[in-house]
């Protein structure tokens, strides 16, 4: 494993080389497999238990962000609460400890004893058990001075300055060592209240910075000029942090999860708009085969999802190839490394391609040698002069602060697409595996988005399923300078169809399977100028229903008209939202909303009544036939009895029952004895002789009575015999 260059990059440094999420049957990671293998079954251990279940983002539509991110946050909190259900029940009976619901990544943190951690794997719904890593936070080296600004002019955030954009309104985060708010410089930035400061350990309850490389990140994005200086890219932006590392300069996995979760809704109510706009990240975990390591993929997805922006430090690890870091490396992060004052790429940034898929870094942007904020002590000079990536990503966020300040409506796709189609090509021609798509030009991505259109597409009016391929668009667009004039259309954002006059509305086939399909749509006005890309994404879904329905429980038979029928019902591909019922599947009643039970009316006359059931998911699939059956009989049984063969007398107490009974529907299945018509003897099965015993010793005349009852349950008369007992 190699070792983390001093003063930049805050790498997460694993402690456990080659950690891998499982996949399939191996249920506990190979990691943790060793570890539990030399701990006795009372020790505990920290674990991530992942669980069965995703939250798919592509169905909940919408572009107002506050809506959206409030309707994520609910889908989130409802997989991981239904998801849960059967862990939490283990857990309450085996004395698990220190749970903490990470329902960002539908899964629970808990420490455990190691004897129990077997035992997760076979519990309905446990999908992986990975060990909670600790990881280190490295010491940062602070440089030399420096001319500063340098690097402020570089990306050209001054011009936006002057159009009076300097990030008011904007939140902005860091996900780091903390902050320190008593630095003139951030001190009146803070956002303030108990939604403004994270620290998953508990350890301060208000911000705080005991290393100082938070609050130098934090200080390149919005930081003041209280120094003398202009040293932050977005001085009008606010700041909230969350704290992952504890005061030993340590973190686990299980903290970084819940600092995702909380940037995604910081006062725990998902109706409350409180999530930043943008957020830092200025570390990564560094494995020697810098490999895609998947561990925060879902959180960026999900943060990205809810419309929040967020910038990766690309790493210290060059200048050798395929040296990209997780998470900056994922296909949906945005990865930014550092060139010095002329523009050039330094050598311990890491390059390119990517271990998960493509160009390695996305940006360049000014990393050496940056004057920023450090932790202040009450005295003149609380700056640091630093190098490193994950002082080249703040450039980035505090660029992206600027623009949402500038386009509040500016949505996540529109800021990267323009930001990277306006940056400064930097090395080789085109993008490449050290500059990326080159270095940030906030203010001509400013121009570039003001000067094209914008538009939106819409797949079925909005719908978020179907089953047919042939789908209409609905198209809009507009320009405020100019008129649209063309739009193109691709179904995977790479391989795209020629360019056609604009139109709002259009015919399309869906290209792929069962799933979510998403098409992607670019609008052209009459100068040329080119629009991000616009999605909208649909469920196709041709698989029907599976199910079944039951009546009263699978009883055989019944003597009242009302019954219950306990209803089954699954959708491999969506969701089961309707049923329809029919007493002879010819004549239907209309289709109902999907419930697991209904009551029913059986219909006609005496004999087998057969109810059937058909069900339809939310893509308009409808699926088979399906049918229980149950005897409907309201006619009582008939019967005799007869003492002794009908014999008038006996001389011995001690007799013999012959019972006959008939059922025109149902079978006779029980019967019941008196010798007063008043005290019963309990049910029992039909017999067609019975032994019974005078109940008197007395001599006189003794009358048996006896009743019968169906499957139905319908009662007969009472039958009796009399004999006399003459001893």
């Amino acid at each position: 494993m190699k070792g983390i260059l001093p003063s930049c990059f805050s790498m997460l440094l694993l402690l456990l080389a080659g950690m891998t999420i499982p996949a399939g049957a191996d249920i506990i990671e190979a990691t943790l497999r060793k570890k539990l293998d030399v701990l006795e079954p009372h020790d505990e251990i920290p674990v991530i238990i992942r669980l069965a279940g995703k939250t798919d983002f592509g169905r909940i539509k919408g572009r107002e962000k506050g809506a959206r991110r409030s309707e994520i946050v609910r889908a989130l909190r409802e997989t991981a609460a239904t998801s849960s259900k059967h862990l939490e029940e283990a857990l309450e009976t085996r004395r698990g400890s220190k749970l903490r619901q990470l329902w960002i990544i539908n899964s629970i943190a808990a420490t455990l004893p190691s004897g129990l951690i077997q035992e997760l794997a076979t519990v309905p719904g446990v999908e992986a058990v990975t060990l909670d890593a600790v990881i280190r936070l490295p010491v940062t080296t602070r440089e030399g001075t420096a001319t500063p600004e340098w690097n402020i002019d570089a990306i050209n955030a001054p011009e936006l300055w002057e159009l009076g954009y300097t990030g008011q309104g904007v939140v902005v985060a860091n996900m780091d060592s903390g902050v320190d708010p008593n630095h003139p410089d951030l001190q009146g930035r803070w956002r303030g209240s108990a939604n403004s400061w994270f620290d998953p350990y508990g350890e301060h309850p208000l911000p705080y910075d005991r290393t100082g490389h938070g609050t130098q990140t934090m200080g390149l994005m919005v930081g003041g000029n209280s120094g003398g200086t202009a040293i932050g890219v977005a001085p009008g932006a606010t700041w909230i942090a969350a704290k992952i590392y504890n005061d030993e300069g340590e973190a686990s996995f299980s903290a970084i999860h819940e600092s995702f979760q909380w940037l995604l809704d910081p006062d725990g109510n998902p109706a409350t708009d409180d999530a930043p706009d943008v957020v830092n990240i200025s570390w990564g975990i560094q494995d020697a085969n810098h490999g895609c390591i998947k561990e925060f993929e879902p959180d960026v997805q999900a943060l990205k999802a809810a419309g929040i922006l967020l910038s990766f430090a690309a790493g210290n690890d060059g200048p050798a190839p395929s040296t990209s870091v997780s998470p900056a490396n994922y296909p949906d992060s945005i990865a930014v490394g550092a060139v010095d004052a002329t523009r050039t790429i330094i050598l311990s940034s890491s390059r390119g391609p990517s271990a998960c898929g493509g160009t390695y870094p996305t940006f360049a942007a000014p990393g050496v040698n940056v004057r920023t904020t450090d932790i202040y002590l009450g005295i003149p000079g609380a700056y640091a002069t630093v190098s490193g990536t994950s002082f080249a990503s703040p450039h980035v966020a505090g660029a992206m602060a600027l623009l949402r300040n500038a386009f509040p409506d500016m949505t996540v796709p529109e800021m990267e697409f323009f930001l990277k189609k306006t940056a400064i090509d930097l090395g080789p021609p085109g993008v490449d595996d050290s500059y990326g798509f080159g270095l940030p030009d906030v203010a001509g991505a400013y121009s570039a988005f003001l000067q094209s259109p914008k538009g939106n597409v819409l797949i079925n009016g909005g719908a978020a399923t179907t089953n047919t391929r042939t789908v209409t668009l609905t198209l809009s667009a507009a320009d405020q300078q100019d008129t649209v004039t063309n739009m193109r259309f691709s179904w995977d954002n790479v391989t795209w169809y020629a360019w056609e006059p604009f139109a709002s509305t259009r015919n399309a086939t869906i290209q792929g399977g069962n799933g979510i399909n998403t098409i992607h749509v670019q609008f052209r006005d009459a100068s040329g100028n080119v629009s991000a890309v616009y999605t909208d994404s649909i469920f196709y879904d041709k698989t029907a229903p599976t199910g079944s329905v039951v009546i009263n429980g699978g009883a055989v038979a019944t003597r009242v008209r009302p019954v219950t029928l306990a209803v089954n019902a699954a959708d491999a591909d969506g969701m089961v939202t309707g049923m329809r019922f029919s007493w002879d599947n010819v004549t239907w009643y209309g289709w109902e909303a999907y419930t697991s039970t209904r009551s029913a009316f059986i219909q006609g006359g005496d004999g087998t009544k057969t109810i059937f059931v058909q069900f339809r998911d939310n893509s308009g699939n409808v699926s088979p036939v399906y049918s229980d059956s149950i005897l409907f009989d309201t006619t009582a049984p008939t019967g005799s009895v007869v003492i002794n063969d009908d014999a008038a007398t006996t001389g011995i107490r001690p007799v013999t029952l012959s019972l006959r009974a008939s059922d025109t529907t149902t079978a006779v299945a029980a019967m019941r004895f008196s010798w007063d018509s008043i005290v019963w003897y309990g049910w029992e099965p039909f017999a067609a002789s019975r032994n019974a015993t005078l109940p008197g010793a007395a001599p006189g005349a003794y009358t048996i009575r006896v009743q019968f009852r169906d499957v139905a349950g319908n009662l007969s008369p009472i039958y009796a015999d009399p004999i006399t007992y003459a001893p």
